[in-house]
């Protein structure tokens, strides 16, 4: 699919719903163009009437950074990981983008919140400030990074949740009666495998997270670099704040991480000792049986 956004709309358009007679026009004066799971004639199109060189399948999953962040005639070419909700398990997907002076073009094999947000003009009133392609990538990157703050901020809900959930057995209930014996509450073996696997699923993430935001901080400071190709004064500017911002994610993502691996290496230690209870039980009806 090929969606296009023009100086003065307030969301992507898909390009399909343009007569066939005004695409290649409507390609021509696109600030930006996405290519979303595009297929090669959707590439053919857009390379021809733009006369751009677009990345093949095999180069988005480049992983050597001079591969990935590079200047060819005067474009920026970039390349980052974004985390990807479609499946069950989120899996990191390449976006890459090419950004010259007349236009931004993005391709993308799978969806992501911050790319539909641009989709969807009643989550947006406007974009009046975007009239460049360096406003538009801006604009963008601000966006992709703000949606990898809510990701982080979520994750952290659900650890603190999981922390309520692991350490609060044994404390006096609301009306500050305890169980009788003072015996804390056993959490099941149930309950606690269930514990193991949300926090695997959330270290997955948050290392998907990490490589995210990794690769967004290296493209940061090439931009900046590399501002005569493409950025002025303010949007140099403007993508400092935003490399602020991703070095403060990168801080935030180790600080979960290492709440992570704590968790786990309680929960394991719970489990540990619900075990060494049950033998200990075990023990006792054995040589109660013994006995009789």
């Amino acid at each position: 699919m090929i969606l296009t956004f023009v100086r003065g709309e307030t969301c992507l358009h898909p390009l399909d719903r343009f007569p066939a007679e005004e695409r290649r026009a409507r390609l021509a004066q696109s600030l930006w163009v996405d290519l979303l799971a595009a297929t090669p004639e959707e590439c053919a199109l857009v390379s021809a009437t733009l006369g751009v060189e677009l990345f093949s399948p095999d180069e988005l999953h480049e992983i050597e950074e001079s591969s990935r962040i590079f200047v060819e005639g005067d474009a920026l070419n970039l390349i980052c990981w974004l985390p990807s909700f479609e499946a069950d398990v989120p899996v990191n997907l390449p976006v890459g983008l090419i950004a010259d002076r007349q236009r931004l073009i993005s391709m993308r094999q799978g969806e992501f919140q911050a790319f539909r947000t641009y989709a969807e003009p009643r989550r947006r009133s406007g974009l009046p400030r975007v009239d460049t392609a360096a406003d538009m990538l801006v604009d963008l990157l601000d966006t992709l990074v703000g949606q990898l703050a809510s990701t982080l901020r979520m994750v952290e809900q659900d650890l603190n949740a999981l922390t309520t959930e692991i350490f609060a057995d044994g404390e006096a209930p609301r009306g500050g009666i305890r169980r009788a014996g003072g015996l804390r509450r056993r959490t099941s073996f149930r309950d606690l495998k269930a514990i193991v696997q949300r926090l695997g699923r959330r270290n997955a993430l948050v290392a998907n997270l990490r490589e995210s935001a990794v690769t967004v901080a290296t493209i940061i400071p090439f931009i900046v670099t590399n501002e005569r190709h493409f950025a002025g004064p303010e949007t140099v500017a403007q993508l400092k704040l935003i490399g602020k911002d991703v070095a403060s994610l990168r801080d935030y993502n180790g600080q979960l991480s290492a709440e992570i691996s704590f968790l786990l290496d309680s929960t394991m230690g719970l489990i540990t000792i619900d075990e060494n209870q049950s033998m200990k039980f075990l023990g006792v009806a054995a040589l109660v049986v013994a006995f009789v």
